[in-house]
């Protein structure tokens, strides 16, 4: 019998809000592979959303944003 791989992938758990929208407050909570690109990620999150792809967003991850 061979070695069994582990393919257990790390897991994120995000909440995505959207800010000054309404009351009570937008948002999402979604599990995503760590190891998501950010391209990935954007179709993930528009279609968590409802979106079309005609909403602005910038991902920001502290020091950096990235967006149009």
């Amino acid at each position: 019998m061979g070695a069994v791989a582990d393919t257990e992938l790390a897991i994120f758990q995000l909440k995505i809000s959207l800010v000054g929208t309404s009351k009570p407050p937008v948002w999402r909570r979604l599990l995503v592979p760590a190891d998501i690109r950010l391209d990935r990620f954007h179709v993930v999150m528009q279609a968590t959303i409802g979106w079309e792809d005609y909403h602005m967003h910038v991902f920001t991850n502290g020091s950096a944003e990235y967006g149009l």
